[in-house]
């Protein structure tokens, strides 16, 4: 059984203990189209609770990405507002908007890995997008990829890794300025089943940890990743709706 998620299921302003801003994500009304597709997302309100888990589900081309794109702040909607911690992103320019990106740790499906740049280079570049100094954040670095169990890769360029290995990194890379909102677009796909398993793994660590984390995947039903308590999100010919949960 699914229901389509409305505005009246997103709590009013005043709920939680810091009030919206108490909310890591909350869209009212966010509608996107071209050409080819013009109504790819139609109307979506959503609110996600701090430290909960979300998988983000449907078929190829429903706009998973495009949805994560737009809380990234890769891509602007063409109506509504994505507001992030209780900051309107539409609406941030400059210092303000490099202090939320920091709060977030984006996951591409197609991750931009130079190959001629070294793996500890890479994980570099998150702080350099943030005006933050790479220098002196070794410790932080080293810290990370011994998370993800690259130890001893820091050194390797990036075109030598496998997809698993890649995307290792790439989850590294999003965790350098210690964001509390993770947003990983199919970081499961093209993995073998351990590696796949290792992800997930690391993820749920994270979340664990406090941070709340979305992920995309392919399909209509809920998969074997999902576990009690855990949010399913489906996108269906442009709508949210929202499965039961899994009990």
């Amino acid at each position: 059984m699914t229901r389509t998620i409305a505005a009246s299921d997103m709590s009013s302003p005043t709920d939680g203990p810091r009030g919206e801003a108490g909310w890591p994500v909350r869209l009212r009304g966010v509608t996107f189209g071209h050409a080819g597709h013009p109504d790819l997302l139609r109307g979506i309100d959503l609110t996600v609770t701090t430290g909960s888990f979300n998988f983000l589900t449907g078929r190829s081309g429903a706009g998973k990405s495009l949805l994560i794109g737009m809380m990234a702040g890769l891509v602007r909607p063409d109506d509504g507002q994505v507001v992030l911690f209780g900051q309107d992103r539409a609406q941030l320019r400059g210092r303000e908007a490099r202090a939320l990106r920091r709060r977030i740790g984006l996951i591409a499906q197609d991750d931009p890995l130079l190959a001629h740049m070294s793996v500890a280079d890479s994980l570099a570049v998150t702080l350099r997008v943030t005006a933050e100094d790479p220098r002196g954040r070794a410790a932080d670095l080293a810290a990370m990829l011994d998370f993800v169990g690259l130890s001893d890769m820091a050194d390797r360029p990036a075109g030598t890794l496998s997809r698993a290995e890649r995307r290792l990194v790439a989850l590294a890379r999003a965790m350098m300025t210690g964001p509390e909102l993770i947003l990983a677009d199919e970081p499961l796909a093209g993995l073998d089943a351990a590696s796949a398993k290792r992800m997930l793994g690391l993820l749920r660590t994270l979340n664990r940890q406090g941070a709340t984390v979305i992920m995309t995947r392919d399909g209509d039903g809920p998969g074997a990743e999902v576990r009690k308590g855990d949010r399913r999100l489906h996108l269906e010919a442009g709508r949210l709706v929202e499965p039961e949960r899994t009990r």
